[in-house]
């Protein structure tokens, strides 16, 4: 199967004609509703190929790929199949990070995580065992053991996957392609006025800043100063991984220019007023918490900031509890 939700055009225009009440509240249920509906055509394909034993899930940074888990794990269970999730952040070495000429430091790589420990827990899950999924905690850089969580896969049971490199080669392992399915998931949409105001890639660091000064202590600043590592990992990995993949879901959440480009456009403009104050001067993202290329980081920010400033905001309350949305903006 292919599921594609073609490149989608959103026009400012567009988004103040669905601004008043009525509307709005219409608008998001439609937004929701197309994006649930490809989880469930997803769900729906599992369902009536019973060979299908596992699901890889690949992406890039803030593509939702944790939210698009759970829901297609929630659905799955209301069709009375059984499942396990598994994420790769939690195969991490404990090791002191490589890093670029600026002091970025690699998180992206294939090869700082431990695929063989990752494919035996694989097999042995196959083979109807109990295996212990390690915990990594990245606010301390390494695996907590206590954490660990024993997991099985049930008899006819799905194994859902999900991380950055969901769909290597070295993840899938020796399992048959006929008993998996890859899907490859990210926001797949542009902005436009008079002129384009954000791009796929834009939408990816609004979202990635606010996820990151919400939840990991990182400014804006920090979130774009770090983005070209993530460039060059995606460049380097992605072909291979669009070619494996036999499901294309479109994550972009149309209303979200509403609330997602707003807050990350706050979050912009704090970090901006607090660097050139001498408030706040370090990254979390680089060796040496300097930042890698302020001036490069600085052009693009500013850039963003006036994007984002043509965006007209909506109350945050009307986002549903169940948007992947909310992976970004709580």
């Amino acid at each position: 199967m292919a599921i594609i939700d073609h490149h989608m055009l959103v026009t400012l225009e567009e988004l103040e004609a669905n601004l008043s009440l009525f509307k709005l509240e219409d608008y998001i249920s439609e937004c929701e509703d197309a994006f649930d509906e490809q989880v469930i055509q997803i769900a729906e394909h599992i369902r009536t190929n019973p060979a299908v034993r596992a699901i890889f899930i690949s992406g890039p940074t803030a593509s939702g790929k944790t939210t698009f888990t759970h829901k297609l794990n929630d659905i799955l269970h209301l069709m009375k199949i059984p499942t396990c999730e598994v994420s790769l952040d939690d195969y991490y070495f404990f090791q002191d990070f490589r890093t670029d000429e600026y002091g970025r430091p690699d998180y992206e790589s294939l090869d700082i995580l431990d695929t063989k420990l990752m494919t035996e827990q694989v097999k042995n899950l196959f083979a109807g065992e109990t295996v212990d999924v390690p915990c990594f905690d990245f606010s301390i850089r390494n695996r907590v053991p206590e954490r660990a969580r024993k997991i099985c896969l049930p008899q006819n049971g799905i194994l859902l996957v999900e991380g950055l490199h969901g769909l290597s080669k070295d993840v899938s392992g020796e399992i048959p392609k006929k008993q998996w399915l890859g899907v490859f998931i990210m926001p797949y949409a542009k902005l436009t006025d008079d002129s384009r105001l954000l791009d796929k890639r834009d939408i990816r660091i609004l979202r990635r800043i606010t996820r990151d000064v919400l939840h990991r202590g990182a400014s804006a600043l920090a979130t774009i100063d770090y983005w070209p590592m993530l460039d060059f990992a995606e460049e380097a990995y992605f072909p291979e991984y669009l070619k494996r993949a036999d499901v294309y879901v479109n994550s972009i959440i149309p209303y979200e220019f509403y609330c997602v480009a707003p807050m990350a456009h706050d979050m912009i403009k704090k970090a901006l007023l607090d660097y050139e104050n001498g408030i706040d001067r370090d990254s979390n993202f680089t060796k040496h918490f300097g930042f890698a290329q302020i001036d490069l980081a600085f052009k693009e920010a500013t850039r963003l900031l006036y994007a984002t400033s043509k965006i007209p905001r909506i109350n945050l309350k009307l986002v549903p509890e169940s948007s992947i949305l909310n992976e970004f903006i709580r």
